[in-house]
């Protein structure tokens, strides 16, 4: 019996520890893509979010301070809060680019106008307390 595993070894030895390593390398290989893919798609959520938020912050800035200033009661309408926000995504888009939101919408597996726009509202309302008040 030894006989025939030392002989089976011998014949087949190189040939399965080839193939052990090959599968080894495969598996090592997957992870890493998948490391890289994950981080990949990490970066480009966490660009977006970030020219979202300096999107907003340059909105309440530049539009939505003068409007308050110039209100009586010192507060937005809901027609001026809508044009903030639809200033403050397009500004996003526009800083993102063609490109990045393609590669933003692949990452998320959905148009990046939708979680754009919740993100927009998340944003402002993370925001909104640390934002200067009118005395």
């Amino acid at each position: 019996m030894s006989d025939f595993i030392l002989n089976a070894f011998s014949q087949y030895g190189v040939a399965a520890l080839t193939w052990l390593l090959a599968a080894l390398a495969a598996l090592g290989v997957k992870y890493l893509w998948g490391r890289i893919g994950n981080e990949w798609a990490r970066k480009v959520i966490d660009r977006a979010y970030e020219e979202i938020r300096a999107a907003v912050l340059e909105v309440a800035q530049t539009y939505a301070d003068a409007l308050k200033e110039a209100n009586a009661d010192g507060k937005l309408t809901d027609a001026e809060k809508a044009e903030a926000r639809g200033r403050a995504i397009a500004l996003a888009k526009s800083n993102i680019g063609a490109k990045g939101l393609k590669r933003l919408a692949r990452v998320l597996g959905i148009a990046g106008d939708h979680w754009l726009a919740t993100q927009t509202e998340a944003i402002v309302r993370s925001v909104k307390p640390s934002l200067p008040t009118k005395a």
